[in-house]
């Protein structure tokens, strides 16, 4: 892990945006910054920059690296089961939801078969008496046909 303080010490250590102030400040202020110039006022800065960051690295991580993962370790465990108590009760929603669903289904299903069930008996029952009158006229009708040949023969 090397600490490193490219754009703030010298002019070409940064991907193009300390070209681009030297630039602006030719162009608008018509003051030109040499090399050895930039150089003068970046290397006292990145050393102060470099030496602050560094005392907070310190003062932040305290414990060294080993305490750090361990109290990484412990943040992450309280996480992991924090994420799995979230996920257990967004699974318990989701399935008494899911429940839910599927009953309101079953008695619109059941509602609707309970209506064609009606629709075919009552339309069984007019064509059983559409065959009834139809078996009462053809037996009527032999009827009087064998009282006729008993009553000529």
């Amino acid at each position: 892990n090397e600490l490193k303080a490219q754009g703030k010490i010298k002019a070409i250590g940064a991907a193009n945006v300390n070209f681009i102030t030297i630039g602006l400040c030719a162009s608008l202020i018509g003051v030109n910054i040499r090399f050895v110039d930039f150089c003068a006022a970046g290397i006292p800065a990145g050393v102060v920059t470099t030496i602050i960051a560094g005392f907070f690295v310190l003062r932040v991580c305290r414990g060294g690296v080993e305490g750090d993962t361990k109290s990484a370790q412990t943040y992450a465990k309280q996480q992991l089961a924090e994420a799995q108590k979230a996920a257990r009760k967004l699974l318990d929603d989701s399935r008494a939801q899911a429940e839910a669903q599927v009953r309101q289904m079953m008695a619109q299903a059941e509602e609707r078969a309970a209506k064609t069930a009606e629709g075919i008996l009552v339309q069984a029952r007019q064509d059983c008496e559409v065959l009834k009158g139809a078996a009462q006229s053809r037996l009527e009708g032999a009827a009087a046909s064998i009282v006729e040949k008993v009553v000529k023969g």
